[in-house]
């Protein structure tokens, strides 16, 4: 697994203050380069090898646009790890709020959204999108499945699990998958682009540790964005509709669905 720092950054008061970066921090981030263009371009040289079949509808440009300068990689430093939990929790509450002014009436019960560090976070890894003055602009947490034995999106008494999903799907249950969830990225970076980007490094890494699935339960609208970055990498990534994932801890028993992607298979012309 990738794991590296980034350029030192420090939050205070809800600002980014930049450190000074010292000659080894520069030939470090030089390496950190390399290595995350690596990871790009493996998930991409894939692709060379079959032809995907994208509806025009599902189109994305293969040229990164404002994310050029944007490293994405696996990080255990502590404060880029904070300013993710702190983009997180802004986007979240966002999101939350919006939803209060629709349907206050399901909302009589909620607690405010807590985007700090959770059990999840702890079993599993923070990938994170790093602009070119050490701001966290994106990222998402990856699981793998023998890490936990139950995720915050599972219920087993309710049996709404993925284990159990897979089965009910009639798939292999048993099989070593990966968890992609809280997916964010800051508005000013918010571009199809970069959404490829991160999903390819996860799509990389669930390969290099034996996973044959890659899941996410997510919204509709969610969903969809996340199919077209998969497709565009070659990758069909199916959104499970007759599988409604409705927990109580939703928005108001807020309908998800489980989103599913083979890793080990790529889309080809029909």
């Amino acid at each position: 697994m990738l794991d590296r720092s980034a350029a030192l950054t420090n939050k205070a008061t809800n600002s980014l203050v930049v450190g000074t970066t010292s000659s080894a921090e520069k030939s470090e981030k030089k390496s950190r380069n390399t290595k995350s263009e690596m990871v790009f371009k493996n998930v991409s040289a894939q692709n060379s090898t079959s032809t995907t079949s994208i509806s025009n509808e599902e189109e994305i440009e293969d040229q990164f646009e404002r994310d050029g300068e944007v490293e994405v990689f696996f990080t255990k430093e502590q404060k880029l790890l904070a300013q993710y939990y702190v983009l997180r929790e802004a986007l979240f509450r966002e999101v939350d709020e919006r939803y209060k002014k629709k349907h206050p009436e399901d909302c009589k019960n909620w607690e405010e959204c807590d985007g700090s560090e959770n059990i999840d976070d702890r079993h599993g890894s923070i990938l994170v999108a790093v602009n070119s003055v050490g701001e966290v602009v994106g990222g998402m947490r990856f699981l793998i499945s023998n890490w936990s034995e139950n995720t915050l999106n599972e219920d087993p008494l309710e049996e709404f699990t993925i284990r159990s999903f897979l089965k009910k799907a009639g798939l292999n249950y048993k099989a070593r998958f990966s968890e992609v969830d809280d997916v964010v990225v800051d508005k000013s970076y918010r571009d199809r682009a970069l959404i490829k980007k991160m999903f390819a490094a996860a799509i990389g890494e669930s390969i290099e540790v034996g996973c044959e699935y890659m899941l996410g339960i997510a919204i509709l609208a969610a969903s969809r964005n996340h199919r077209i970055a998969h497709n565009s990498l070659g990758y069909q990534l199916k959104i499970m509709k007759d599988y409604p994932w409705i927990l109580q801890q939703n928005h108001g028993y807020e309908v998800r669905y489980p989103l599913l992607v083979h890793v080990n298979q790529k889309l080809s012309n029909n």
